[in-house]
């Protein structure tokens, strides 16, 4: 089993990189497989916005670490529409992760993003929020996690990248 952990951010040309390490965690003495927070970002920031980003995403990785995938999908945890799985914040973080990316991305060309996108042409937060679920559903945690750990850190590099040009 494979787990992946972030590195530190390397700055080369002013310009920043994230860098992943793959490492095999290790049996406990009890035969069972060690957990260890997977996707964690130690990368430094300047903005403060970045850093609060950092801060709240890096928690809510640490709450959910070691919640295995059986548990990640009961439909336990309170919700605005009754009650949804870790699986299902981790896909909407996602998801809304995506959309600021790609409102971003159409706004350096100068033309406007069709909001929120995706088909929905009105702001439908609980249809939006169930198509979220769907579409960022995986069969793996890990693999959800590392879906989370790269929509987050682009979100970053946006960030401290307009702070640092304005």
């Amino acid at each position: 089993m494979a787990i992946f952990l972030s590195r530190p951010l390397l700055r080369r040309n002013g310009a920043m990189q994230f860098s992943q390490n793959t490492i095999t965690s290790k049996a406990n003495h009890e035969g069972r497989k060690h957990l260890i927070t997977p996707h964690l970002i130690h990368a430094t920031f300047e903005a403060p916005l970045a850093l609060d980003i950092k801060k709240e995403y890096n928690g809510l990785v640490k709450t959910v670490a070691n919640i295995g995938n059986k548990y990640r999908t009961i439909q336990k945890v309170p919700g605005i529409n009754g009650s949804t799985s870790v699986s299902n914040i981790i896909a909407y973080q996602i998801g809304w992760g995506k959309r600021v990316i790609e409102w971003y991305n159409v706004g350096l060309e100068n033309k406007m993003p069709i909001m929120p996108g995706d088909g929905f042409t009105k702001w439908d937060y609980a249809g939006i929020g169930f198509y979220f679920y769907e579409a960022y559903k995986y069969d793996c945690a890990n693999e959800q996690d590392l879906e989370f750990f790269k929509t987050a850190k682009r979100i970053l590099e946006i960030v401290e990248k307009e702070y640092q040009t304005g």
